[in-house]
C-alpha cells in the first residue's frame, strides 16, 4: 500500500513538473513571438521612407496672400475670395523611395486656431491632383489655395493637408501638414497649437 501511495506521488509530482514546464515553453513562445514582431517592425521604420513636408512662400510669386472681389453691374460687391501662393517642400528622411498616391490641401479663414476642428478635414475637393516621379530625397510642388471670405476681415489663415504615399514595403503612409498665417503678416508659421495637423505615420 505504501509503495502504491509513494508510486502515485511521484507521479502526480512528475506531472506536475511536465505540465510546469509545458506552460514556461509556452509563454517563452508567445513572448519571442512578441519580440520578434516588435523587432520586425523596428526594422521596417528604420529602413522605411519618412516624408516631412514642410510649407513656405513661394518663392516665385511676390505676394503670399491675394483677394480677389467680384462685383455685379451695379457694383454690389457679391463675393470676396482669398488665394495663397505657397510652396509645399517634401523632405525624405528615411530609406527608399516615396510613391505620391494623393496630395490634399485647403485654406480656410478662422479667428482663432481654436475654432478648427480637432483633426484636419479634408474632401475629395481639396484633392490637388499632383502626381510626382517615385523619389528618394525630396520633391517640391506650387501651390494656389483658395478660400471664400476676406483675410483682412479674419484674423487668421490656415493651410493644411495630407500626403498619402506609399514606402518601399508598399505600405500606404500619411503626413500631415498645417501652417497659420497671422492677417497682415507675410509669414507661414507651423501650427503648434493642433498636433494632428503635424504628424507622420
Amino acid at each position: 500500500m505504501y509503495t502504491t501511495l509513494a508510486l502515485f506521488v511521484e507521479h502526480y509530482w512528475i506531472d506536475l513538473i511536465n505540465a510546469s514546464s509545458t506552460v514556461v515553453i509556452a509563454l517563452f513562445t508567445v513572448a519571442m513571438f512578441f519580440m520578434v514582431k516588435f523587432q520586425l517592425r523596428a526594422s521596417k521604420d528604420i529602413e522605411r521612407a519618412w516624408v516631412m513636408p514642410t510649407l513656405v512662400k513661394d518663392p516665385f510669386n511676390k505676394m503670399l496672400l491675394c483677394e480677389c472681389t467680384t462685383a455685379d453691374g451695379t457694383g454690389k460687391i457679391t463675393s470676396v475670395t482669398t488665394t495663397a501662393a505657397v510652396e509645399l517642400k517634401l523632405k525624405n528622411d528615411g530609406n527608399g523611395p516615396v510613391w505620391i498616391k494623393h496630395l490634399h490641401a485647403r485654406l480656410v479663414l478662422v479667428d482663432s486656431v481654436e475654432n478648427l476642428p480637432k483633426h484636419p478635414v479634408l474632401h475629395d475637393a481639396d484633392k490637388q491632383n499632383w502626381y510626382p516621379p517615385p523619389f528618394a530625397e525630396s520633391e517640391n510642388v506650387r501651390l494656389q489655395l483658395t478660400a471664400d471670405g476676406s483675410q483682412v476681415a479674419k484674423e487668421k489663415c490656415v493651410i493644411y493637408g495630407k500626403i498619402t504615399y506609399l514606402d518601399k514595403f508598399r505600405e500606404e503612409r500619411v503626413s500631415t501638414f498645417g501652417c497659420v498665417i497671422d492677417s497682415g503678416s507675410s509669414e507661414v508659421k507651423r501650427l503648434e497649437s493642433h498636433p494632428e495637423y503635424n504628424r507622420n505615420t
